[in-house]
């Protein structure tokens, strides 16, 4: 897929609170239970209760 890089910063806070971790794993197993278009493993690695997050700095 063609790509630019840009110097604009995004925050992803996808992670950061459990139940939206949880809906986020349920959704994966339910669009792709095998891994056939994404990762198995990181795809259980979504509901982890200890993320690894990096402080976002201005």
């Amino acid at each position: 897929m063609p790509h630019k890089l840009s110097d604009i910063r995004l925050k992803h806070l996808g992670w950061v609170k459990e139940e939206d971790r949880m809906a986020k794993f349920k959704r994966y197993q339910g669009l792709d239970p095998d891994g056939t278009y994404g990762s198995t493993k990181h795809y259980l690695s979504i509901p982890n209760d200890a993320p690894n997050l990096v402080r976002f700095e201005e």
